[in-house]
């Protein structure tokens, strides 16, 4: 935690970015879900179910200088790795954000946090925020075991795994 003391010194009017993305695994065995990360994952940019891991990430833009500090990319594992046994701790993508902006206020004086629609949500919107808020955020929830939360089977007629660890 000293970088982040020596980089609160330094970041002047403080914007934390909060966002999620995939780290496409184009060559690994795609799978419901995975030990290692690697299931099925809907990707929205690309419109289709592709291999990879998930990651949420967060930044920190200093509105002085116009310059963004990359404070992490953080792997986060799907419910149904709960479920199975895979892992043994689960957190929402919406608790680690809350997680992580607990800790970064702990350093830096937030003035503002940005986040998509996707985040929208009580346990987030308690401070000065700035996003979409979509009429339809009710239908844009993923529930557990939905293939587009990660972890899931991509439906039929889209690309399936080669080793599927669902039952027939």
């Amino acid at each position: 935690m000293e970088g982040l003391e020596v980089l609160s010194g330094l970041v002047k009017g403080q914007i934390v970015i909060v966002d999620d993305t995939v780290d496409h695994k184009e060559y690994s065995r795609g799978r419901d879900v995975s030990p290692h990360g690697n299931y099925w994952i809907y990707c929205h940019a690309h419109g289709r179910f592709e291999r990879g891991v998930q990651l949420l990430t967060v930044a920190i833009v200093d509105l002085s200088t116009g310059r963004t500090f990359m404070m992490g990319a953080f792997p986060y594992a799907v419910r149904k790795m709960l479920d199975l046994g895979m892992v043994t701790e689960f957190k929402t993508k919406i608790e680690m954000a809350r997680e992580m902006l607990d800790v970064l206020k702990g350093y830096f004086r937030v003035s503002r946090v940005v986040f998509d629609s996707w985040y929208w949500y009580e346990k987030l919107v308690t401070d000065n925020v700035v996003s979409e808020l979509k009429s339809n955020r009710a239908q844009g929830r993923v529930g557990p075991g939905d293939p587009r939360g990660g972890g899931g089977t991509p439906p039929s007629g889209g690309p399936s795994p080669p080793e599927s660890t669902s039952p027939p």
